[in-house]
This record gives C-alpha cells, structure tokens and sequence, in this order.
C-alpha cells in the first residue's frame, strides 16, 4: 500500500508538471457538484479528469483508473481517521489527514471535498473543535458523493 500512495503521488506531481499547474496557488473554492435541470451530476471537475486521461498514452494507458482504483481504496480509510480526529480532539492529526485528502481530491478534480478538506486543516492549525464538527458532516457527505461516482467512473472501465 506504502508503494502505491508514493506512486499516487509521483503520477499527481506528473500531472501538475506537464499541465503547467503551479504548486504554490490557493485551492480553488468552487461547487463541484453540477446540475442540470433536477440531476445531480458528477463531483469532479471534468476538465481535470479530461487531462488525466490525455496523461494517458503507450507508457501508461490505464492512468485515470489507477489513481481512481487507489482513491477508492485510500479515502476510507483517510475519513475513518479524520473522524476519529474529529471526535478525540486529536488536531495535529485531524491537520495532517485534511491536508494529504485534499491534495488528493484536488487533483483528481474533486474541487468541493478538496476546499472542504482545506476547511478541516484549518481547524486542526487553529485547534477549532466547533469549526471541525461543524465541517466535518459536510465532508464526510462530500466524501462519499466522490467516492462513489469514483467507483461509478471505474464500473465503465
């Protein structure tokens, strides 16, 4: 699992790099959830997930299903301890689990759980336990919209 995270890692620096992204700027604040009409529509960014699979090639053609087969099997457990953070007050953990998530969920252009994810790190810095609790349902409600239209997004694969 270690190797896998360090290759997740490795591919979303790839990205950043060849897209021209700046490591530097802020996250974007933005609803990722699109609707048309009454339905709700993906969580993620399409123009991310669009540049994702563009990354793809000879080298590398199942690129966008490996980062989204290691999010689905990573997040889980991510939130489990963001939750327990939560609920023992256990900040410096609470700011270090928010702030790999939303690294994560930001560059596969799950932009609402990335801003959210900031929003948890914050209250981790600032020992917020309100704040927390109060995001924290938020997130955790984000979280499984991404993680299930990841696993719908892998049914097609």
């Amino acid at each position: 699992m270690f190797r896998s995270l360090r290759n997740l890692e490795w591919i979303f620096s790839l990205r950043w790099i060849l897209m021209g992204q700046d490591f530097s700027s802020e996250v974007p604040v933005c609803d990722a959830v699109r609707w048309v009409g009454d339905k709700q529509m993906t969580p993620f960014d399409s123009s991310v997930l669009e540049e994702l699979k563009q990354l793809e090639g000879d080298r590398y053609p199942t690129l966008l299903q490996d980062l989204l087969e290691l999010y689905v099997d990573w997040a889980p457990g991510v939130v489990a301890k963001i939750e327990e953070a939560v609920k023992t007050q256990d900040h410096p953990t609470l700011e270090s689990e928010a702030h790999s998530l939303k690294s994560s969920s930001g560059n596969l252009g799950a932009t609402k759980l990335q801003q959210l994810c900031h929003d948890l790190e914050k209250c981790g810095v600032k020992h917020d336990q309100a704040g927390a609790e109060r995001t924290f349902v938020l997130f955790k409600s984000e979280c499984q919209k991404v993680v299930a239209a990841a696993q719908a997004l892998l049914a097609k694969y």
